[in-house]
């Protein structure tokens, strides 16, 4: 096979996992209602602990994590044998597939989630050097501002600019990244209204009963 088929099979189950969303899932399973009918309307983590409580948002936070580090394993190992450039690729490819289904889910009305949970799993497995840059910024904006949005923001506004530092010469991740940043960015455009307006919700760890 070749390696740009090897690309493409490794975004396509990398969005095939990212379609399957715990938190709508979770939340019809458990509770009979759509969490994307709740609150913000989020089906993230985030909306689920306001909604539903610390336990089911925890499951869910797993469970994105975990749907970009199997991403981005799976693309790695469509590339086994083959040289670190590749491996790479492959992670990101898959990872990237990860976050359009978590944002745009197949199984779900291709209406989904922001993706910053699945891009932090995709990154663990990428390099451990970009998620830990990215962590800190958006710890920094979160914790100083409460505002959980602001810090996935400016985390994904860090993206490329950690794969320039990181990853420089490799235009087709950076290119990439650019566009995975860009679309989180792009799915908080409410929450920037907000920002701008005073409006939007701080996060408290005091979760609605």
């Amino acid at each position: 096979m070749q390696d740009w088929m090897k690309l493409l099979l490794a975004g396509a189950i990398g969005y095939l996992l990212g379609s399957f969303n715990p938190a709508i899932v979770f939340s019809r399973l458990f509770k009979g209602r759509d969490i994307r009918t709740m609150g913000s309307g989020n089906a993230g983590s985030t909306n689920v602990y306001r909604n539903l409580g610390p336990k089911f948002a925890l499951a869910v936070l797993l469970c994105d994590l975990l749907k970009g580090v199997l991403a981005a394993v799976i693309g790695q190992f469509l590339f086994a044998g083959t040289d670190m450039d590749l491996g790479l690729y492959g992670r990101f490819a898959g990872g990237f597939g990860a976050i359009l289904g978590h944002a745009f889910p197949l199984w779900h009305g291709f209406r989904g989630g922001k993706g910053v949970v699945t891009a932090a799993g995709m990154l663990i497995v990428f390099d451990w050097r970009v998620i830990a840059v990215m962590l800190a910024v958006f710890l920094i904006f979160a914790v100083s501002t409460r505002y959980i949005s602001l810090g996935s923001i400016m985390a994904a506004a860090a993206l490329p600019v950690c794969m320039l530092i990181f990853h420089f010469g490799h235009w087709f991740m950076f290119g990439e990244a650019l566009l995975a940043g860009g679309l989180v960015i792009w799915l908080h455009r409410a929450n920037i209204g907000r920002l701008f307006k005073g409006c939007e919700s701080k996060f408290y760890f005091k979760p609605k009963k």
